[in-house]
């Protein structure tokens, strides 16, 4: 089942350059059955379509970041910046929980709120990720060229995805992939 939620954000203009953050978020779920004798996280591990580097998880967040400025030539071949948008999309993907005794869905439903928690972490980071490619490439200062400015631009956009990704994998060890949080079905 896939819910869709699109949201834009826009962010305030400075003097003569405007920049805008799209954002679109979908959910996916996946649903577990546990089998008899079978506990959460086997039936969590079994249904998860979540793996990673030979690891199984049981929530995910997929986010990607793209840019697109426009800029203005000046007569004498001077280039600025005139506006930005950076476009985030994020899809999470949680369990969902198709049977169980009343014990196991009660231990389900805080999991799945832990994590999901946990995933929303990894989407504001991602978010923050986005507001800094926009707010960087606005504030770029006039060039000599405009080559020079795109590429200015292109490079502090991938220097903030590079920063952001860091973020992303130091957010998975410090909470042990929200473990630490009670994302555990355990």
């Amino acid at each position: 089942m896939s819910r869709r939620l699109c949201m834009l954000v826009l962010l305030a203009a400075t003097t003569n350059v405007a920049g805008k953050v799209e954002e679109s978020l979908d959910y996916v779920d996946y649903t577990a059955y546990p089998q008899r004798g079978q506990s959460l996280r086997q039936a969590l591990n079994d249904a998860t379509p979540i793996r990673q580097d030979g690891k199984i998880f049981h929530g995910h967040t997929r986010w990607t970041h793209d840019w697109s400025f426009r800029w203005w030539r000046e007569a004498n071949g001077r280039c600025r910046i005139t506006s930005n948008t950076t476009r985030l999309d994020l899809v999470i993907t949680l369990p969902d929980l198709g049977s169980g005794s009343a014990a196991m869905r009660q231990r389900f439903q805080d999991f799945r709120s832990a994590l999901h928690e946990h995933e929303l972490g990894h989407a504001r980071i991602a978010r923050d990720t986005a507001n800094r490619i926009d707010r960087a490439i606005l504030d770029l200062p006039e060039m000599a060229s405009c080559t020079a400015l795109e590429a200015s631009a292109n490079r502090i956009a991938r220097e903030a995805l590079a920063d952001g990704e860091r973020e992303q994998r130091r957010y998975d060890r410090d909470t042990d992939h929200g473990r630490r949080d009670g994302a555990s079905p355990d």
